[in-house]
């Protein structure tokens, strides 16, 4: 799954010459958001049921964690 995560972003790169660092950056960061969201989707499940919480509190704890894996 890691392999395929990648593939859009290496596209994008080889398709615009030349790459800008921002643009890089940018790409990279979609492309690990993407890759960790799906791969992380069974995290708010185990916080509900082993640690107790509720749902909003869940989603937002997943998403600063996919956030922070992905920069």
């Amino acid at each position: 799954m890691a392999w395929g995560a990648l593939t859009p972003l290496l596209v994008a790169l080889v398709r615009t010459q030349p790459v800008r660092a921002r643009r890089a950056f940018l790409l990279g960061l979609v492309t690990g958001g993407a890759s960790f969201a799906g791969t992380l989707y069974w995290t708010p499940a185990v916080m509900r049921t082993f640690g107790g919480i509720n749902l909003p509190v869940e989603v937002a704890l997943c998403g600063l964690l996919v956030a922070y894996l992905a920069l």
